[in-house]
């Protein structure tokens, strides 16, 4: 679902020059590379070629060409998983959806192609169908071996039955009326302009919807929340405070999405509260909606963050450790996905000893992947344990590719930056003037999208304005 897709982008939101081997290798603990080495991993480092045959799961990986063929040759629907390797609802979607026979079943008259995000792979397909958050699920026509028209999207994690729902009803879509059709495009098209922050347009597209469902309260949520992103008073409008003071007042009767959208206009206990009276105890998720009881104990901080209240935002870190580790067990100790999140909350709760143990632990079994060395890097950064750092960023440079490399060389620079704003003196120097050198050859290097709508050309304009940083601190 949207919003906790967003809320994991948030939290989880290359090769050194020769300048002095030596000297690099002693102040930095960092891997130093020549010249040609650096071109030889550029432009684009990604993932090995995939031989040309289907996942356990039956999807085709980074195959767009195989996909579409067959979906052509069987004329079949395609189901598109955009993911990304270190994002927690694209790995609960394979570890709780995907391996279940139920999908496996409905997923029988689709041709099914996961795209790693990441990669320059999926650039075309990404730019096509307007992807902004992961995961994001496309379920499109398919024509000539081409990509076709959108039917439905997908975004973030929701449980099986909604999923396959979703899949049925893209096979009947041409049973649905033309404002059944419209409505359906208006939303997908709210969906797109809401992962792209485009709230001018987000007002314009709830309008329509409005129009032809003027009842509609995700709808009126949606452009509350668009309008006021610019105008604050729009809140304090007679209109506003009597939609959200309805949704509150009759929150019983309402669907979670309609109160978590509610909630992020307006976080209250009393919203908060109602959505952890849906958790069921036995599967520690709300029934149908892929919400788990840690993450409403997540929206709780966030709650705690808008009052202020320090103590409050405490408990709540502490409930949301704890929920985890109930996850953990109840669904196993190895889940990817919920390892991500325990460490990351683990981290707030100022836990940092047990989240380091938590990313050893998931490296030792991911030793050759990005995922894990990324946010321990960070965490490291955060307090100021350069060595340690620099450790895990060096990995995380080492076996990154596609967007993630962007990301883990900005984060790399930005670790030099840390440490000589924190002690200015010829070492630190010499290790931000080597870092700005590298990533000035990298971002020369970098194969670049051009004239396609995606994310990469973002992270490389803000690797740039890190590396004008840098430089204004030499």
């Amino acid at each position: 679902m949207t919003i906790q897709a967003n809320n994991s982008a948030m939290k989880y939101k290359r090769i050194y020059p020769l300048f002095s081997i030596i000297l690099v290798l002693l102040f930095t603990g960092f891997a130093a590379f020549s010249d040609d080495q650096v071109k030889s991993n550029y432009p684009l480092k990604t993932m090995k070629k995939s031989p040309a045959k289907k996942n356990a799961h039956g999807f085709w990986v980074n195959q767009e060409e195989e996909a579409l063929k067959e979906a052509t040759k069987l004329k079949k629907l395609i189901l598109i998983d955009f993911f990304g390797i270190w994002c927690p609802p694209c790995n609960q979607l394979d570890e709780l959806v995907f391996s279940q026979p139920e999908f496996k079943q409905a997923a029988k008259k689709f041709v099914l192609l996961k795209m790693d995000a990441d990669s320059e792979k999926s650039w075309v397909l990404k730019s096509k169908y307007n992807v902004g958050g992961y995961p994001t699920i496309i379920l499109a026509q398919v024509e000539d071996n081409q990509a076709g028209n959108e039917i439905d999207r997908i975004v973030g994690y929701y449980p099986t039955n909604v999923i396959n729902a979703k899949m049925n009803a893209a096979l009947n879509s041409d049973g649905k009326s033309n404002q059944e059709k419209l409505m359906t495009l208006i939303k997908k098209s709210i969906e797109q302009a809401d992962e792209a922050q485009d709230y001018k347009k987000l007002v314009s597209l709830t309008q329509a919807g409005l129009a032809l469902d003027p009842e509609n309260l995700d709808l009126k949520l949606a452009q509350i929340k668009a309008l006021s992103h610019d105008d604050k008073e729009v809140l304090k409008s007679k209109t506003s405070k009597k939609i959200l003071s309805d949704i509150e007042n009759d929150r019983k009767k309402m669907s979670v999405l309609t109160l978590v959208g509610q909630f992020e206009i307006k976080p209250s206990k009393e919203i908060l509260d109602e959505l952890l009276s849906r958790v069921n105890n036995s599967t520690l998720y709300i029934n149908n909606d892929g919400f788990t009881e840690a993450d409403l104990y997540a929206l709780g901080i966030d709650l705690a963050e808008s009052n202020n209240d320090a103590s409050e935002k405490k408990r709540y870190t502490d409930m949301t450790v704890q929920s985890y580790e109930k996850l953990l067990k109840k669904y196993g100790e190895e889940s990817r996905s919920l390892n991500l999140s325990y460490a990351y909350y683990l981290q707030k709760a100022g836990n940092t000893a047990k989240a380091e143990k938590v990313y050893s632990r998931m490296i030792a079994k991911n030793p050759t992947e990005f995922t894990f060395y990324y946010p321990a890097a960070n965490m490291a950064l955060e307090t100021k344990d350069f060595h340690l750092a620099k450790m895990y960023v060096n990995k995380a440079v080492q076996y990154a590719y596609g967007d993630n490399q962007i990301r883990s060389q900005e984060k790399a620079l930005k670790v030099a930056i840390a440490q000589i704003k924190d002690l200015k003196n010829d070492e630190t120097k010499l290790f931000l003037e080597s870092m700005i050198s590298m990533t000035e050859k990298f971002v020369k290097y970098f194969k670049k999208p051009e004239g396609l709508n995606v994310r990469t050309t973002n992270y490389i304009n803000k690797l740039n304005k890190t590396i004008d940083e840098a430089k204004a601190l030499l």
